[in-house]
């Protein structure tokens, strides 16, 4: 009998410490990542504004392949540049239909991201 009672209770407490050790995260307080269309040429939406620890979906919505990294088209010529606080995207391709996430952003700021395959496809990060 005593040792039953004693399983019983071994028991229970290896059950309390197991639930006890699981944690429920509200998803909602998760960092979540912000979606930016791309085209064939262009960033659909060529400014963005996200809060510090989100990051960016960059979803390409067309067939044609991109290469995103930091930096900016300024007329016509390319200017690479990391920036400070900047997550480091270094000449990543994105095929058709494919998507890329950026992030997380830590630092507020303006950043820039582009595609050096296409002229003139720029994306400014605000990030508050």
């Amino acid at each position: 009998m005593n040792k039953k009672f004693l399983f019983g209770l071994l028991s229970l407490a290896l059950l309390s410490m197991l639930l006890g050790a699981c944690k429920i995260v509200d998803a909602s307080t998760l960092p979540k990542a912000v979606e930016v269309q791309m085209g064939s040429s262009q960033f659909i939406q060529q400014e963005v504004t996200i809060k510090k620890g989100e990051s960016l979906n960059l979803v390409n919505a067309s067939s044609t392949s991109h290469v995103i990294a930091n930096g900016q088209w300024v007329n016509g010529v390319q200017e690479k540049k990391a920036e400070t606080g900047a997550p480091t995207v270094n000449d990543v391709n994105v095929a058709g239909s494919a998507s890329l996430t950026v992030g997380p952003f830590a630092t507020a700021g303006d950043y820039l991201i582009y595609c050096p395959v296409h002229p003139g496809m720029n994306l400014i990060v605000h990030v508050k």
